[in-house]
């Protein structure tokens, strides 16, 4: 065994058998490359068949926590080879597995000294790492409009547990990628960032009013085609509390305005086009949510990507703070782990299924953190147990909704 290239695990890695969801693994060995040479010689020498790769361990599913075996950790493989761009609006970089999405975005406008270009996945933790990403098809709140990961990738360059080496393209169309093969470049798509921007969001301060107000904004199409729906975001009035309790904690959110007051969920809605296009988007979007109880005057109508960052930080956070309360529980209880779920349609409403979902919390007096991707109906409840005892209740609630 190459004593440099894999260490048997000690003490020094506990941070690296587990991740953001609390559950914690065990590895007998562990790698930290730092180029794609030294792969095949730790693949070569491999001491077990179960093999963990890692990348910033940003994930909240425990994909990257071991269960035995080794651990291959790409975060020294963070090279940027090149960017450029090939037209106006089209680019492209060539990465390491271990970049960062932040340090994907701060070297794109370092090389190309503008910042109108970028990779559109857009998964909430920036510290992300590009194989990770793409490992997990981890899109974001902009996958609405533009779509699948895997449609950004323009090649792929693998290592299998072989040690052979394999070049895939257009995995959008195959929508394969094999789990049990190292990346050890990447080849994305960039494009370029639309002209024009809005950002609008939407205070209602009954839950279930903008519970209805949510399936009535799944089916609502521009009426122009010069302006078009970049995301259309749901945030509820558990996961608003929980980021309320944490403005002085979460240093993105100084920024953020204070909600208005009594605010028990928000829609949040982000256009692209030409501007007069999107006036008339906002338009039609006032005149809906009125419906449903939105004060149009509370609103906020956001122009330019520094203004809508912010609200970028705000949907950020409805993640962030689920893991920080989580940390908490987990500290005084090791069995307490992240327990999230993707609730499954079966023929409801985004409404029935958010309802239906905090109905049985409530009776059992527990509770949890709703934000979704509206559109999708891609819903995503978080329970907050207090204790075991809390969060194993929590547990068979969530398997009736799986």
């Amino acid at each position: 065994m190459n004593n440099r290239l894999i260490q048997t695990v000690d003490d020094r890695y506990d941070r690296f058998l587990s991740d953001e969801s609390k559950e914690e693994g065990f590895a007998d060995t562990i790698s930290f490359p730092s180029s794609a040479e030294e792969l095949p010689e730790i693949i070569q020498h491999l001491p077990s068949d179960v093999l963990t790769l890692q990348g910033a361990n940003t994930g909240v599913e425990g994909k990257s926590v071991p269960h035995g075996g080794h651990i291959i950790n790409f975060s020294k493989m963070n090279a940027i080879r090149e960017i450029r761009l090939t037209s106006e609006n089209e680019g492209y970089a060539i990465v390491e597995p271990g970049v960062t999405l932040m340090q994907l975005q701060q070297e794109i406008l370092h090389q190309l000294k503008r910042n109108d270009f970028f990779w559109p996945p857009s998964p909430t933790e920036t510290s992300a790492t590009i194989g990770g990403v793409i490992a997990t098809n981890a899109c974001g709140m902009n996958s609405y409009y533009y779509g699948s990961t895997l449609g950004y990738i323009e090649e792929i360059t693998l290592l299998d547990k072989d040690g052979q080496v394999h070049s895939l393209r257009d995995l959008s169309a195959s929508g394969i990628f094999p789990s049990d093969s190292c990346i050890t470049e990447a080849v994305l798509k960039l494009v370029r960032k639309p002209e024009h921007i809005l950002g609008i969001s939407f205070f209602f301060d009954n839950e279930e009013q903008s519970l209805l107000c949510a399936d009535r904004l799944q089916s609502f199409v521009p009426s122009t085609e010069n302006a078009w729906i970049i995301s259309m975001e749901y945030i509820g009035k558990t996961a608003i509390q929980l980021i309320n309790s944490a403005r002085d904690q979460l240093s993105a959110l100084k920024t953020v305005p204070l909600l208005p007051s009594g605010t028990a969920s928000v829609i949040y809605i982000e256009t692209a086009g030409a501007e007069d296009a999107m006036d008339e988007i906002l338009m039609d979007l006032i005149d809906i949510t009125s419906e449903y109880g939105s004060d149009p005057d509370a609103a906020w109508a956001l122009t330019g990507y520094s203004e809508i960052q912010k609200m970028h930080d705000f949907r950020h956070a409805a993640a962030e703070t689920v893991i920080q309360f989580i940390e908490k529980k987990h500290a005084l209880d090791k069995r307490i782990i992240k327990l999230g779920i993707k609730p499954a349609s079966r023929g409801r409403t985004f409404s029935e299924i958010v309802s239906g979902i905090m109905q049985e919390l409530s009776a059992a007096n527990l509770h949890a953190s709703v934000y979704a991707h509206i559109k999708h109906s891609d819903i995503q409840v978080n329970f907050l147990p207090e204790d075991y005892e809390e969060y194993q209740k929590s547990k068979a609630i969530a398997n009736n909704w799986i």
